[in-house]
């Protein structure tokens, strides 16, 4: 006896079509999502002791931008100038909190200080939201060692002939 096969008992499959619709909805997903991905970029706030322009700021900031290049890093960078030699001590630590408060509100990844003034005011303003990101400091030849140790997220960046040395609280 042959038995005919109805409507209810057939596997359904789906058809060709929505295959394609599946494929290019998956292609459209990755074309999206992968890009992104590749172009995550970071944002670096600098915080310099002296005042815009001064001889070596552009130099630091052309060597900051061809390290992170070389090890594959996109970032966009934000220098800001404290300008220490102008300011008494009190308006110095107010312009400190105030870059702090201009880079966590830009979104900054990260914050580089260069030299000794500017690394001991944004640390000795003590602005609570300096502690919720990462901070690195270079150029600073007489750190104080108490003040940085108060400060877990903070490093101090090296640069001796080739070798990097990363030493936290140092």
């Amino acid at each position: 006896m042959y038995i005919k096969q109805d409507g209810a008992n057939k596997k359904k499959r789906p058809t060709i079509n929505k295959w394609i619709y599946r494929f290019l909805a998956i292609v459209s997903i990755l074309i999206v999502v992968i890009p992104a991905g590749a172009n995550v970029h970071y944002k670096i706030g600098v915080i310099h002791s002296y005042e815009k322009g001064y001889h070596d700021a552009e130099r630091y900031h052309q060597t900051l931008e061809k390290e992170l290049s070389t090890v594959g890093i996109k970032a966009e960078i934000n220098d800001l100038f404290l300008n220490c030699d102008e300011l008494r001590y009190e308006d110095e630590l107010v312009r400190a909190s105030f870059f702090i408060d201009e880079l966590t509100d830009w979104g900054a990844d990260i914050i580089v200080i260069f030299n000794n003034q500017a690394a001991y005011s944004m640390l000795k303003c003590d602005n609570p939201r300096l502690r919720n990101i990462p901070v690195v400091f270079s150029g600073v030849y007489h750190p104080d060692r108490e003040l940085i140790g108060q400060f877990p997220q903070c490093h101090r960046f090296q640069r001796y002939s080739g070798l990097c040395q990363h030493n936290q609280n140092d």
